[in-house]
């Protein structure tokens, strides 16, 4: 089974690099996520970068509610 990923989330793995809680919030909002991100970035940038990409493989972009136009 292959896995599509949106534009939204190749941005959000790309942000990642530079600032991983910022990825954090923007994929779960303002919670544990994004506080267990922080820990993990003051203790160390690879384990902060590791979650962030964690959460956007494991949360991709929904399109529910969207109808996809075929042309």
């Amino acid at each position: 089974m292959s896995r599509r990923f949106h534009s939204t989330d190749i941005l959000l793995l790309i942000l990642a690099l530079f600032f991983p809680p910022l990825t954090a919030f923007f994929k779960r909002g303002f919670g544990t996520d994004l506080l267990i991100n922080l820990l993990l970035t003051i203790l160390g940038f690879l384990p902060g970068l590791l979650h962030a990409w964690y959460l956007v493989f494991e949360h991709p972009y929904e399109t529910r509610g969207y109808v996809e136009i075929r042309g």
